[in-house]
């Protein structure tokens, strides 16, 4: 199934967009705002097949989720919004798949003032989001969770979790988990900064976690953990967190 070109959605009494096939979904510009159910549903239930969104990608101020997607191939997605959603600004879950099938988010992404979360990703494949921005959501700004298979998790480029009503971002894998330029600052409602279960490597390279209502960085498990140029104050239950981890490293300046 393949749109092309401009698609729009908008105002519509029930969800935007509805697909249901046993291929490959392949959308380009696909605008579905304003609807009464879902802004776009999108399922397809055969094993290897994917789902793809190129160009610009825009759910928004839908009455759920503003996009939801189930599959049992790997995941491409570039330049969403999701703003102002009554659910989940997007639901991405590859996680049924026989195999491993990775998720990949590029170009620039705003999950931000959704009445749930902003971005929710299950999957048994690697993770890997480029420029994320989740902020002012009604619980949690971003959760990624990978725990069923063993692959990575990696945020790139500049990413930022702020005000959220919960933990700014929640990483559950079992594989090594590698963030960059997160500023994750200013949650409330019992928030962490950053939350990390894992018994792999962390990586967390330039990040600021201020200001939470619990702990800035708290990391569960990990068999090393490697903090370097991150910056911690106010936050309400300490600044670091960490049990059951291996050796950490920490190193002062951001390169």
């Amino acid at each position: 199934m393949s749109l092309t070109g401009t698609s729009q959605f908008y105002g519509n009494h029930d969800r935007g967009l509805v697909i249901n096939t046993l291929g490959a979904i392949t959308l380009n510009n696909v605008t579905a705002t304003s609807n009464s159910k879902q802004g776009a549903y999108l399922t397809n239930s055969t094993a290897g097949q994917g789902v793809q969104l190129t160009g610009t990608n825009t759910f928004s101020s839908n009455a759920q989720v503003g996009l939801y997607i189930s599959s049992l191939g790997a995941i491409t997605l570039n330049n969403l919004t999701a703003i102002g959603n009554s659910a989940i600004g997007v639901q991405v879950d590859n996680s049924a798949a026989g195999s491993p099938m990775a998720v990949n988010i590029t170009g620039t992404n705003t999950f931000s003032n959704n009445n749930v979360s902003g971005l929710s990703v299950l999957s048994k494949g690697a993770i890997t989001l480029n420029n994320i921005t989740a902020n002012n959501n009604s619980g949690t700004g971003l959760t990624l969770d990978n725990s069923l298979g063993s692959a990575a998790v990696s945020l790139t480029g500049i990413n930022n979790f702020l005000y959220n009503s919960g933990t700014g971002l929640v990483i559950n894998s079992q594989g090594n988990v590698n963030l960059a330029k997160v500023r994750s600052d200013a949650n409330t409602n019992s928030g962490d900064g950053v939350n990390i279960t894992t018994i792999g490597s962390v990586t967390l390279t330039c990040g600021s976690f201020t200001n939470n209502a619990r702990y800035g960085v708290n990391i569960s498990g990990a068999s090393s953990v490697t903090l370097t140029g991150v910056v911690t104050s106010g936050n309400a239950s300490g600044d670091y967190h960490f049990t059951g981890i291996g050796p950490l490293t920490r190193v002062r300046t951001c390169p």
